[in-house]
C-alpha cells in the first residue's frame, strides 16, 4: 500500500528534532570512541571533531572515524526494515522518519566530493592521501549499495501523486537544514566565542544547549513520528466529512 504524508506542526517539529538528535548521535559516537581510545576529549564543533592533542600517535584513530558512519548506516537500515510491507502504519512512518533523519544522501554526496568519513576510511585502507580513481569508483559503488535500496523502499511507500517532489524534498531538505542551521550559523557563533567553552562530553556549551533543546522537544512529541503517513482513502474520507450537505 502507498501512503500520503500528513504533516502537522507537531509531526514537522518531531522530525526536525529527530534530525538534529540523530546528527548529534553521529558526532557523539565519533568523539566517544576517540575518548575511549585516547583517554581525553578533543575539540569539536557542530559537525567536525578532532582527537585530543595528548593522544598517542601510536593509536589508530580511524576506528573513531569509522564509528560514526557505521552507526548511521545501522540506523538507516533499521529504518529500511521498519518500512517493510508487513509492518504497521506507525512502524513504516517511524522507519521513513528514521531513514531521512540520518540524511543518507549526505553519505553519498560527501563521497562524490571525495570527502567525508568514508573518504578518510578509504584513504587509511589504501594507505594513500590521494585516492586513485579506481578506488574512488569502488567507494562510490559501495555507498550506492548501502543507500539505494533504502531510497527505493522509501520511494515505494509514497503515494504516486506528488511522489517526486516529496522524495526530493526529503532527499535534499534535511541536508540543507543541517548545513544552514549548524554548519553555518552554529559554527559561526562558536567561532565568535558564543558559549564556546567546553562543557559536558567535551562539547562546546552552545552545542549542548542546542541539542538539549531538541532532545527535550523530541521526548515530548516523539509519538508524532509514527503519524507521518495516512492511507490515501482515509484522507479522502476526512475531506468528504467537512463538505457540507444541502
Amino acid at each position: 500500500m502507498q501512503f500520503k504524508l500528513h504533516f502537522t506542526l507537531n509531526s514537522l517539529l518531531a522530525f526536525l528534532a529527530f534530525l538534529f538528535v540523530c546528527h548529534e548521535l553521529h558526532e557523539l559516537i565519533h568523539t566517544a570512541v576517540a575518548y575511549w581510545q585516547c583517554g581525553c576529549w578533543g575539540q569539536r564543533d557542530f559537525n567536525a571533531w578532532q582527537v585530543c592533542t595528548t593522544c598517542s600517535p601510536n593509536i589508530n584513530t580511524v576506528w573513531a572515524t569509522a564509528s560514526g558512519p557505521m552507526f548511521t548506516y545501522l540506523l538507516v537500515w533499521v529504518g529500511w526494515w521498519l518500512m517493510r510491507k508487513r509492518a504497521t502504519l506507525a512502524q513504516q512512518s517511524f522507519g521513513f522518519a528514521l531513514v531521512w533523519a540520518n540524511v543518507p544522501f549526505a553519505r553519498l554526496f560527501t563521497v562524490l566530493m571525495k570527502g567525508g568519513d568514508e573518504g578518510v576510511i578509504t584513504r587509511a585502507i589504501v594507505g594513500q592521501s590521494k585516492l586513485p580513481i579506481g578506488v574512488w569508483l569502488v567507494e562510490i559503488v559501495v555507498i550506492l549499495l548501502l543507500v539505494v535500496p533504502v531510497f527505493v523502499r522509501a520511494w515505494q511507500l509514497l503515494a504516486v501523486q506528488k511522489r517526486l517532489g516529496v522524495f526530493i524534498s526529503f532527499l535534499i531538505g534535511p541536508l540543507l537544514i543541517e548545513f544552514i542551521s549548524m554548519h553555518k550559523i552554529g559554527n559561526q557563533l562558536l567561532a565568535k566565542g558564543v558559549f564556546a567553552q567546553e562543557s559536558i562530553l567535551g562539547s562546546p556549551l552552545l552545542v549542548n544547549i542546542w541539542n538539549g533543546m531538541w532532545l527535550t522537544l523530541l521526548l515530548i512529541i516523539f509519538r508524532n513520528l509514527g503519524r507521518l503517513f495516512q492511507p490515501q482513502e482515509q484522507l479522502a474520507f476526512k475531506r468528504e466529512k467537512v463538505i457540507p450537505s444541502f
